[in-house]
């Protein structure tokens, strides 16, 4: 889990991935780039305590390669939702993406979180393999990216422990 001190790592591993990987996030590398560093900090923070809220960062050595946080959802608190799920190209097929979305999904659960939900688009092969194998499903819900003309954002959702889990 990142601790506030993270800011920095924190913001080099969002930074490459919205570099490498821009269709899959609703932000851009030119938007988040301009964040002054107190932006970083709060993230940092935010995804450090409490059981709201967690950032969790894949450490090759001292480098990050690989992120997730997982967001209680604000209506229905045992549901949490998924964002910046990402491992560096040279990270990739090594379990790096499995480890981190275990070790969130550990993290939700003793916090009264049922279910997992997140989005992945079409083109994104690897990834919703990833997710599928890891026990995802897709809960009905797509719709057309807004930021990438041409793609789709499938929801995926997965029931923890005891809870109607697959």
């Amino acid at each position: 889990r990142v601790k506030p001190s993270d800011r920095a790592n924190l913001r080099d591993v969002r930074l490459r991935a919205l570099r490498t990987d821009a269709a899959s996030f609703g932000s851009t590398y030119k938007r988040e780039a301009a964040f002054p560093d107190q932006v970083w900090a709060g993230r940092a923070a935010r995804g450090s305590a409490g059981d709201g809220m967690a950032t969790l960062l894949a450490l090759r050595d001292d480098d990050p390669v690989g992120i997730v946080t997982a967001i209680r959802d604000g209506a229905q608190r045992d549901l949490f939702h998924v964002f910046e799920m990402w491992i560096a190209p040279d990270a990739r097929r090594e379990g790096v993406g499995r480890a981190l979305l275990r070790e969130i999904e550990a993290r939700v659960a003793p916090c009264a979180g049922a279910s997992v939900q997140l989005s992945v688009t079409n083109a994104a092969a690897a990834a919703h393999r990833l997710y599928e194998t890891a026990g995802y499903r897709p809960d009905g819900d797509a719709a057309a990216s807004s930021h990438t003309p041409g793609l789709v954002e499938v929801s995926l959702l997965k029931r923890l422990h005891g809870v109607g889990s697959d």
